[in-house]
């Protein structure tokens, strides 16, 4: 239970999306460019939270914060693709 939900493949999954609606975004907007470098953030703080869980360096529950943030990102993807 503990890597229930919370693991790379959502992260992973979502960042294909993300990468895919890209090429259609207006870059010339200056909201859109900011939620780009939000989005690219919070991707590499995803993974980083991944890959300390799966490396075994995070506390007991840890999974939880993965979980949280994962879901968030999604989320935050879905609305950027949306």
């Amino acid at each position: 239970m503990e890597h229930e939900r919370g693991g790379i493949d959502r992260l992973v999954s979502n960042r294909r999306l993300y990468l895919d609606s890209l090429v259609h975004a207006d870059l010339t907007d200056p909201l859109v460019r900011q939620e780009i470098a939000a989005l690219e953030g919070g991707y590499r703080i995803g993974r980083l939270l991944v890959l300390r869980e799966v490396m075994g360096q995070a506390p007991a529950g840890y999974s939880a914060v993965t979980k949280t943030w994962c879901t968030e990102f999604e989320q935050r993807v879905a609305n950027f693709c949306g």
